[in-house]
């Protein structure tokens, strides 16, 4: 018997996960929708389903929260590194403390007799380049001609085609091409899939995951790299876990 076809839907979303999810009550069954945001009026098309809930794409928003702001990334709702760009700064922050609240009462059975203001950082810049620690995806696309560094796609196991990040702190946020430019200079340009992300105060580690050992032309070539734009390049071979 074939599948029914899965029809865009249209809801009103009642309220919101911490990680910017929309949720809509449709025929007693809740459907998450990536991208949604409470009083606002969607239509969005299920993309999984389960035995309590279904998740859903976004597609249009009919009717927009206030709340909502334009996304500052290119590639954001493509992108599955970060979730919450297009919600005001005040609203995360509502949105988070929300669920923490929620947590407390319902995992903990306890509540605060009060609430401290939160803190953060009121800067210009406060709000984004604050992830530290990441895993960066590398793929060598032959149709595109150049090698992919990025997190996946949200809906999809591909890597996102990306030239920089808005939420990487820096100097990683703005090496993504220069990255691509490298491993693509590499003779095991192929046999790199991971590049693992770690941004202290002090010191920006980018460890690459290899399947061969690099030539020593390629072990030159990362060392300039780091050199140039001030990081420090490790080397792990996922088959012997060093090199």
């Amino acid at each position: 018997m074939a599948r029914k076809k899965r029809e865009p839907e249209t809801a009103l979303i009642e309220s919101v996960t911490h990680d910017g999810r929309g949720i809509a009550a449709v025929t007693g069954k809740k459907v998450f929708v990536a991208g949604a945001l409470k009083g606002e009026t969607v239509r969005f098309q299920r993309r999984k389903r389960h035995r309590n809930y279904d998740e859903a794409e976004l597609l249009e928003v009919l009717e927009a929260a206030e709340s909502r702001i334009e996304p500052r990334c290119a590639t954001f709702g493509r992108c599955g590194g970060c979730s919450l760009q297009h919600i005001s700064q005040d609203s995360q922050r509502e949105i988070k403390q929300q669920a923490l609240a929620d947590s407390l009462v319902r995992i903990g059975q306890v509540e605060p007799a009060r609430w401290l203001e939160p803190l953060f950082d009121a800067s210009p810049a406060g709000g984004w380049h604050y992830r530290r620690r990441a895993r960066l995806a590398v793929k060598d696309v032959t149709a595109k001609g150049r090698v992919l560094v990025g997190f996946r796609e949200a809906y999809a196991p591909y890597v996102c085609d990306m030239h920089r990040c808005e939420v990487l702190a820096e100097p990683v946020a703005g090496l993504i091409d220069p990255l691509s430019e490298l491993i693509g200079s590499l003779g095991i340009r192929s046999r790199l899939p991971q590049i693992e992300v770690a941004i202290a105060d002090n010191q920006t580690a980018l460890v690459f995951r290899v399947l061969d050992r690099p030539s020593a032309t390629d072990i030159d070539r990362l060392r300039a790299f780091g050199e140039y734009h001030g990081v420090h390049i490790g080397l792990r071979d996922i088959a012997r876990n060093s090199i």
